[in-house]
């Protein structure tokens, strides 16, 4: 088949307008011969110097003449020598290996990194170290605020001291009584991330009287003796929604406790437990995350 004929198929079978790639071969004359698919065929080339051979050209149609453009992608400009020849050297880039010349005045030595001007083809020489470019930083993600993230809790009890046993699930807070709310999981996974700024507790008083502290224990659920019981704070109120004392929220977002307690050495205090009302000792956050 006429080679004229063959490059017609060729062409035609190629979209109206188009771009892709081929692989060079070498110069005919003023044409550049490149391999599309399984066949060799001669384009045009316009604005760029000739190829190295085996280089990665992109080819477009334009009113149905194929046109070789340039390279398909941007050469790696160094490369490591493979092997020695006369007056040409192989040279691996990225994988690929390339027959190049070399620049007057420089012996290429296998192992050698070098410099390649891929305008011209030539190995230029030795360098002596590759530039580092030190990635710029990872911008942090957005902080997104948030208030009134509403924790509630799974369960109460009352642990009545002189009984040694859990006798209610409405938590009472006296000499004689520890009051306690218990939250499973849910304040470790609703404050993960999070950077917390205010944090409050729903404390449903029936009957306030004298003076309450809030301390911490380390049950997801209602143990099966005593609630451990630390950092007893006393309370600027006795009922509502109430601040939670320093440190508290960060031990509970940690997991380093898991609840809270309610005692009294001045009065005997009954609160609504979670059976009763779904928001006793349910805790607000506001925060950033």
């Amino acid at each position: 088949m006429r080679l004229d004929r063959k490059l017609a198929q060729i062409t035609a079978a190629i979209p109206e307008v188009d771009s892709f790639v081929a692989e060079y071969v070498r110069m005919q004359g003023s044409y550049a011969l490149v391999n599309i698919g399984a066949s060799t065929v001669p384009v045009r080339s316009v604005g760029f110097y000739p190829p190295v051979v085996g280089m990665i050209v992109q080819i477009q149609r334009v009113k149905g003449k194929l046109i070789l453009a340039g390279p398909a992608v941007q050469l790696n400009p160094i490369g490591k020598i493979k092997s020695v020849g006369s007056p040409k050297a192989w040279v691996t880039v990225d994988g690929k290996d390339y027959f190049l010349g070399l620049r007057s005045g420089y012996t290429a030595v296998t192992g050698h990194v070098v410099e390649i001007n891929w305008t011209s083809g030539i190995i230029q020489g030795q360098i002596t170290a590759e530039q580092v470019v030190d990635p710029p930083p990872v911008a942090p993600p957005p902080v997104t605020g948030f208030s009134g993230l509403l924790v509630q809790s799974e369960a109460s009890g009352n642990w009545w001291l002189s009984g040694a046993a859990w006798n209610s699930n409405d938590p009472w807070a006296s000499t004689s009584n520890i009051g306690a709310w218990f939250y499973g999981d849910r304040l470790i996974n609703a404050l993960a991330g999070a950077r917390l700024t205010s944090a409050e507790v729903y404390l449903p008083n029936n009957s306030p009287q004298g003076a309450i502290s809030l301390g911490l224990h380390p049950h997801p659920s209602r143990p099966g003796g005593a609630p451990a019981v630390s950092a007893l704070t006393a309370l600027p109120a006795l009922t509502g929604w109430v601040p939670l004392p320093p440190g508290f929220a960060e031990a509970l977002q940690s997991g380093a406790s898991r609840g809270i307690v309610v005692r009294s050495s001045t009065g005997f205090n009954k609160f609504r437990g979670v059976p009763s009302d779904a928001l006793s000792g349910a805790m607000r956050f506001s925060g950033s995350r």
